[in-house]
């Protein structure tokens, strides 16, 4: 009894998070890929989605590739780079980095989710700072990643 009271308890009262997973995931040339989505306040931001109960981050991120880009990438070519939270609600982004860059087949032949996605475009640095509708974290996480390592200790 007391342990199911515990529980109760603990479930009741513990704060509530949505997790997303999010992929950084760069073409020959160096450039990231970014997904105009349908439904979002500010359309522009990195492949990912939610993920599902009981399925890994990793495991999430590698479906969400698939259904949104067509993309059938491995969990093991990812690594964490970050955790975000969002401004808005309670939702944490696991952001990972693909190790290799994708091959120019890859890059060509996205098949976007015509429900969930509009459109899809391989960005530069300044592509990042100048384009309209780039969820803010987003933005800022990528400037980051994408400064040249000079001046960087």
């Amino acid at each position: 009894m007391k342990s199911s009271l515990a529980r109760w308890f603990v479930r009741r009262f513990s704060p509530k998070w949505t997790v997303g997973a999010l992929g950084v995931v760069r073409d020959e040339r160096g450039k990231v890929l970014l997904l105009e989505h349908r439904w979002r306040e500010k359309p522009w931001g990195l492949p990912g989605g939610f993920v599902a109960w009981p399925e890994s981050p990793e495991a999430g991120l590698v479906r969400e590739f698939r259904e949104e880009v067509g993309l059938a990438l491995q969990a093991s070519d990812f690594r964490l780079l970050k955790l975000l939270r969002s401004e808005k609600l309670p939702l944490i982004e696991a952001v990972y980095e693909h190790g290799p860059r994708l091959a120019p087949k890859c890059t060509s032949s996205l098949k976007l989710q015509a429900s969930e996605v509009k459109s899809a475009r391989w960005c530069d640095a300044h592509d990042i700072a100048t384009l309209e509708g780039l969820l803010d974290r987003h933005r800022g996480l990528l400037l980051e990643l994408l400064a040249p390592a000079v001046g960087r200790a």
